[in-house]
């Protein structure tokens, strides 16, 4: 097995346990409170994983640094809104639902970065759109 798919599927796992979590989580705290205790758990594993593990802080050069922040930025507001649709909503839903922003991705993979998609995958975008659309009835 490929490395990626194995990183892949120990997401995968990660990512399930993260949502229910989240969801116990908003049993006890509002949506600010758990996204802001769930930013520092984030922050403090991204501290470790820095101190020890190969990093490029030191060759790569800062004028890229940008990218990362907007995904940051990006990041945190999508996780804002979807700790606040935990709240709300059910974790099977939601998380779902969720789950499919690889679809927006994808779709601005093909237009800024001019990636081509396989027949047999934009079927598996049509059937994870299709999905999505099930759970939320």
């Amino acid at each position: 097995m490929q490395a990626w798919l194995i990183y892949s599927i120990i997401s995968l796992l990660l990512w399930g346990v993260w949502g229910i979590i989240l969801k116990f989580s908003n049993n006890f705290y509002n949506t600010v409170t758990t996204y802001y205790l769930s930013t520092i758990g984030s922050f403090a594993t991204a501290t470790i994983l820095t101190l020890t593990m190969k990093n490029d802080f030191n060759t790569s050069p800062l004028r890229h640094i940008h990218y990362p922040l907007i995904a940051g930025f990006f990041g945190t507001l999508g996780y804002l809104f979807m700790v606040k649709a935990l709240e709300q909503g059910k974790a099977s839903i939601v998380i779902t639902i969720t789950a499919v922003y690889p679809v927006i991705t994808l779709a601005l993979s093909i237009l800024i970065l001019h990636e081509n998609l396989s027949l047999t995958q934009f079927i598996g975008i049509i059937l994870a759109v299709i999905g999505v659309v099930l759970m939320s009835i």
